[in-house]
Parts: structure tokens; C-alpha cells; sequence
């Protein structure tokens, strides 16, 4: 991928005819970007071929459909180049809409002229042949006690802060300001962090949380690895706060409470949480899904042993006699369901004998084990 360069959408099965013949690219993979359409061949017997066509020489899109002895094809897109060209993509397998809407997106934002400027502000390098005068654009300023002393450091500062107002007002325009704007808002805390003392730092650190600027994991800054890329983001969070967790198993509706309050207002939906947890243990990440047999879901440490927690049970009924899930819940500060998902694992260790009385479900130590 190029500098800047995100993915969107990522759609196997599709083939590419220029105007209405067929071309030898018949199966492949088909990549937007906001930059390029990517295509990867996958023909069996021929050697892997890749494509690429930036989005800038693009100048319209459209989604006609060929029919032939009243048969219709494969759903397509029509790319009609600014030198004359066409070409079309035939979806064999589906997802033309979806790629469809990325590539419109694509090309609303044109990020490709964000990237040219940032290119054309680049220095050019400097040859030691060419007089001073004509090496660079940039010239040299003339000596002024305006920009002198403690009163032009003043002015400079009051410069430099009408800058920042005006980028955070045009920045605050509407949400596709703020999200053009992000990564230059990132670029100024971080030169700001680096001015400002601690306690500065801690204020900044909690306005720039209260924006939802604080780097997490976006499905505009992911694109089409979002899921994954929130696992890992997930997994690392859930590290550090497991170990603290008694048991260290976490519901799942626990979990979503308390990543949303620490991601700050770039908050995530049940849905997205639930896929990125899927993902842990694939990915062979360090934390995992788990779903006990009522149907609770919950993470835990990939290595996590019941047994230990079930060792705990039992020298809460050596303290306090036979348990309940709520006496449990209350003496290791965890939720009702997740107590009785607990004395119903050490029951199946046999570690612990059920006595389903008037009083209510009460566990018992295994006696037994001892005779």
C-alpha cells in the first residue's frame, strides 16, 4: 500500500472486459482503495498477474447491464477513463454494490490531491552548482525588530494560535471535515504534547478524548481490515484490565460498557464487538471468545484455568458454608450469571455437590471425594 493509502473493500470471483470483449483476466480479486482499484488473477495454471488503475483518471462510473438472448449477465461496472478508454467489471460472485459505493466514496473524497499536495510541499533537493537564489522557492527573510526580541516571540505564538483556530473551525464544519481533518488534528496534539507540561498534557490528553481523537481503531481509518484490526485493539485493551478482574472472564455486555467509555465518542456497536471477539482466536491473539453452555459469552485469557477459580469457590465454603450464586457474586464482585456459570463448572469437576432445597440452590463442598 501506498503512504496514506486505505483499504476499502476487498471482492473475490470478478472478471474485466475492456468495452464488451472478454480480456484474459477472467477470476480475480478485486481491491479499492482510497487511491487505486486493484485487481490480483486468480487463474489456476497461470502465473499470478495484478492491476492497477489510479481513481484520479477515473471520470464516471455506471452499472448498465449486457443482455444476450434475454439471459441476463453478471452484475457489472462500467469505468470510463478521461483518456477514452472503458472497461467494465463483471461480479460473478456478487458485491458490485458494495464496490460500487466505495469506489463513489473514493472518488467524493479525492484524497489522491491531499497526497499531491503534501508531495509538491516536499523540499527539492539542492544542487551545489545553482546559485542560492534559484535552489529553492522558499526565501530568505529579511532581519525585522518586529519578529525580535520577547515581543516577536509573543506575536509569533498569537500567529501561530489564529493558525490552529482556523483549522479547528474548518475542521468542525461537519463530520466529513472532521474526518478529512483527523489525522492533521492527531499531528498538532502530538506537537502540542510536546510543548505543554504534564499537567497541560493530561488536559489536552482528555479534550482530545472527548473529541473520540485518541487513535482507536475507525472503520474510515481500517477500511476493510476493520474487524481484525479492532480485535488486536481489543485483545491489547482487555490485557490489562482481565488480570484485575476477579476470575478474569468478563461478560461480554461488561466488556462493551467499559471499551466504549475508554474509546471516548468514537463508541462501536454490539455487532462490531461481537465479530472482532470472534476473530481473537484465530488471529491467535491472547485473549479469547468463550460461550458457556447457557449461552453467556464472555472473554478470558487464552491460557485462563476454571480450576483456580473453582479453588476459590471452595475456600469460600470452608469461611462462610454452603454457597449461592448470589453469595458468590457478592464476595468476588462479579455478575449473578457469571457466579452460577461458575458453581455449575465446579460442579461438573466435582468439586462441589448441589443441595436444591426450599432455601434456593445452594453448593456444597464434595464430601464424597474424601471417603
Amino acid at each position: 500500500m501506498l503512504d496514506n493509502e486505505i483499504e476499502l473493500v476487498i471482492q473475490p470471483g470478478v472478471a474485466i472486459y475492456e468495452k464488451n470483449a472478454k480480456t484474459t483476466y477472467c477470476d480475480g480479486d478485486i481491491i479499492t482503495t482510497t487511491l487505486r482499484l486493484l485487481f490480483i488473477s486468480n487463474q489456476q495454471g497461470t502465473p499470478h498477474k495484478a492491476l492497477q488503475m489510479n481513481l484520479s483518471v477515473l471520470s464516471e462510473l455506471d452499472t448498465s447491464v449486457v443482455k444476450v438472448w434475454s439471459m441476463a449477465e453478471s452484475p457489472k461496472i462500467g469505468l470510463s477513463c478521461k483518456g477514452g478508454a472503458y472497461y467494465r467489471l463483471s461480479f460473478r460472485k456478487g458485491g458490485r454494490d458494495k464496490v460500487l459505493l466505495s469506489l463513489r466514496k473514493a472518488l467524493r473524497s479525492k484524497a489522491w490531491e491531499k497526497r499531491t499536495e503534501n508531495k509538491n510541499e516536499t523540499p527539492a533537493p539542492v544542487d551545489p552548482s545553482t546559485p542560492v537564489t534559484t535552489q529553492s522557492p522558499i526565501q530568505k527573510k529579511e532581519f525585522s525588530t518586529r519578529h525580535a526580541g520577547v515581543g516577536g516571540i509573543l506575536r509569533k505564538k498569537t500567529e501561530q494560535t489564529k493558525t490552529t483556530d482556523a483549522q479547528l473551525k474548518e475542521a468542525f464544519k461537519d463530520i466529513d471535515a472532521l474526518m478529512l481533518k483527523a489525522k492533521e488534528m492527531v499531528d498538532l496534539s502530538k506537537s502540542l504534547s510536546r510543548m505543554c507540561s504534564d499537567q497541560q498534557n493530561a488536559e489536552l490528553r482528555d479534550f482530545m478524548i472527548s473529541m473520540g481523537i485518541d487513535n482507536p481503531v475507525t472503520k474510515e481509518t481500517a477500511g476493510a481490515k476493520y474487524h481484525t484490526e479492532l480485535a488486536k485493539q481489543l485483545s491489547d485493551f482487555m490485557e490489562g484490565v482481565l488480570p484485575q478482574y476477579p476470575g478474569q472472564v468478563m461478560p461480554l455486555a461488561q466488556v462493551y460498557c467499559l471499551y466504549n467509555r475508554a474509546r471516548g465518542t468514537a463508541l462501536i456497536s454490539p455487532e462490531d464487538l461481537y465479530r472482532a471477539c470472534v476473530l481473537m482466536e484465530p488471529l491467535g491473539l491472547p485473549i479469547q471468545l468463550r460461550e458457556f453452555t447457557s449461552g453467556v459469552r464472555a472473554l478470558q485469557p487464552r491460557n485462563h484455568s476454571d480450576r483456580q477459580f473453582s479453588i476459590r469457590i471452595e475456600s469460600l465454603i470452608d469461611t462462610v458454608g454452603p454457597v449461592s450464586a448470589s453469595i458468590v457474586a457478592e464476595n468476588f464482585s462479579i455478575s449473578m450469571t457469571l457466579a452460577k456459570e461458575q458453581l455449575l463448572l465446579a460442579e461438573q469437576e466435582g468439586l462441589l455437590c448441589r443441595d436444591d432445597s426450599i432455601q434456593g440452590l445452594l453448593f456444597h463442598k464434595n464430601f464424597f471425594l474424601l471417603v
